[in-house]
């Protein structure tokens, strides 16, 4: 699937046709098997992530990320 930037930055949008702009609730109907991931905080996620990885305590980023209700693995 081609994609394209309406903007230099941000995202890229799938050309037609394509299911990135069917609704959340449509998705799974139309394709079996079909799952949707949310990211909560990701960006903050990452940089908590990192600063671990690199043996950096950051407890103010930690309390903010929060607790992950699901996991995925």
């Amino acid at each position: 699937v081609p994609y394209h930037k309406k903007t230099a930055l941000g995202r890229a949008y799938a050309s037609d046709p394509s299911m990135q702009k069917c609704s959340k609730d449509m998705r799974p109907l139309l394709c079996k098997g079909y799952s949707d991931v949310d990211m909560i905080k990701s960006h903050l996620r990452l940089c908590a992530c990192v600063a671990r990885s690199k043996g950096i305590d950051v407890p103010h980023l930690e309390s903010c990320v929060g607790k992950q209700s699901k996991k995925i693995i």
